[in-house]
């Protein structure tokens, strides 16, 4: 047996739970050639490129993980899980620019699942024949359909709404999410009126998104705080330091 095939024989087996499938997901460390790539990745490609990277890890490290079943939110904790058993429980990040920066050093063990917020109604009349029912925002949508998430423009808004349409029913007629095309479903969606888009809108902005507040210590007034979103800000993740 190779060195490396006795190591990786023996890695120590993890264990993490979604409370969204209610299943507990077996998962080993992440490898320095894994990380090697995701960091190649971060400085030469763009942002779908790290996400088609983060992917392909998570998948690697976990058992029996599809990661088109559960929501994006999800998928950025799990990583955040394998770096934590991966690295280390700690995390340091930076605060402010300048001379003003400050070291965070951020507990990973205390980043919470996420979880939807607000109402949980998945379908919507948008007039009185025609309705839309609606599922969350996976990782494997952001990757197919090349969707900026880090820092969204309009277009990439409307997109990420396409992406989560699951059925259109028109009367009795009902249209799944393979019978339209994402192009379709976004002609769809620009002929909306305002309020009609607003509800699906507001469907996207609760789903489940990794987030965790930071209290700031400050020399002088009130500590502040701030909330960290997404693998964008914690993407200190990807490195060893």
């Amino acid at each position: 047996m190779k060195l490396g095939e006795l190591l990786r024989s023996e890695l120590p087996d993890y264990s993490v739970k979604l409370p969204s499938t209610d299943k507990a997901l077996s998962f080993r460390p992440f490898l320095v050639k894994e990380e090697k790539t995701l960091l190649l990745v971060s400085e030469e490609g763009n942002e779908v490129d790290v996400l088609r990277a983060i992917k392909n890890i998570l998948e690697n490290c976990f058992e029996d993980l599809d990661l088109s079943s559960i929501s994006l939110g999800e998928a950025e904790y799990l990583f955040v899980k394998l770096r934590e058993r991966s690295v280390g429980e700690t995390l340091e990040l930076v605060y402010g620019k300048g001379l003003t920066k400050k070291p965070i050093n951020l507990d990973l063990r205390k980043i919470k699942v996420p979880k939807r917020t607000g109402n949980k109604k998945s379908k919507f009349n948008i007039t009185e024949n025609i309705s839309v029912t609606l599922r969350e925002l996976t990782l494997v949508d952001v990757i197919k359909n090349e969707i900026n998430i880090w820092n969204s423009d309009q277009d990439d808004y409307i997109k990420m709404i396409a992406s989560i349409i699951e059925t259109v029913t028109l009367k009795e007629e009902s249209l799944g999410s393979t019978d339209l095309s994402l192009a379709e479903k976004v002609d769809f969606i620009e002929n909306m009126t305002e309020h009609q888009f607003t509800e699906l809108a507001e469907f996207l902005k609760n789903g489940p998104r990794l987030s965790h507040t930071v209290k700031i210590e400050q020399e002088e007034g009130e500590d502040a705080e701030i909330e960290i979103n997404g693998l964008n800000d914690f993407f200190g993740l990807v490195s060893l330091i």
